[in-house]
């Protein structure tokens, strides 16, 4: 995958094995992996095996191999998805600033969803993500890291990119790919009219049209115009 001037990309897994993955849980952690069966484009992607038997919560984080990535200006996070079980409103997303002369702020999405099977693109505002209080908000602005943090977005250095699952039955391989950061608003979805072939048979219908009359005399206004005799005088 190549950047264009408005995308910030953050990690396409084309280089290899996921960076330094973080796997964390309440129970049974996730497993991180690089595949090549799977994937949006070109070639690769991560998958991550989760398991609902998390102890409330499970998920993973991991650096870009191309380095702290710079993405000031965006507007959005992006990045595409597969799972095999359905998920609503029940995992969320996370980027952090570097450590290195920054606050190490860590921001969490919105709760999002995604239906089992399909890959599905995320377009998500930065505007809508809110600092991680990791369940205390009485801390907002210093969870990050103790004694630091501003509760302000700095996207000059961007350090990990994370997901996160709550408890659910069984377990989920997720495949993570094409993770950006974009100058662009989120996407919007557009309807789009998909034409339906008519499978029945075709009927017509005579439909009588009305003669309308036009009257030619009614004798009704008196002597008659201008008769006129001919014919045998009978002589």
């Amino acid at each position: 995958a190549s950047p264009t001037s408005d995308r910030m990309l953050f990690e396409d897994f084309e280089a290899g094995t996921p960076l330094d993955p973080q796997a964390y849980a309440g129970g049974t952690a996730p497993v991180t992996s690089w595949d090549s069966t799977e994937f949006y484009g070109p070639g690769n992607s991560m998958k991550v095996i989760v398991s609902g038997a998390n102890g409330g919560y499970a998920g993973v984080n991991s650096r870009s191999t191309y380095g702290s990535v710079t993405a000031t200006g965006a507007q959005t996070l992006n990045f595409w998805m597969k799972s095999d079980r359905s998920f609503t409103s029940s995992f969320t997303v996370r980027f952090s600033e570097d450590a290195v002369g920054l606050e190490n702020e860590n921001w969490r999405s919105p709760d999002l969803s995604i239906n089992a099977g399909v890959w599905k693109h995320f377009s998500i505002a930065l505007s809508t993500f809110v600092e991680d209080d990791y369940g205390d908000p009485l801390c907002a602005g210093t969870c990050s890291q103790a004694g630091k943090g501003n509760n302000t977005q700095n996207l000059a250095f961007i350090d990990r990119f994370e997901i996160q699952f709550g408890t659910f039955a069984g377990t989920a391989n997720i495949f993570l790919d094409e993770i950006e950061f974009s100058a662009l608003p989120p996407d919007t979805p557009t309807m789009t009219a998909t034409p339906t072939s008519f499978a029945g048979t075709a009927t017509f219908t005579q439909t009588p049209i009305p003669l309308t009359s036009r009257l030619f005399e009614d004798f009704e206004a008196a002597a008659l115009v201008n008769p006129q005799e001919w014919g045998d005088s009978g002589s």
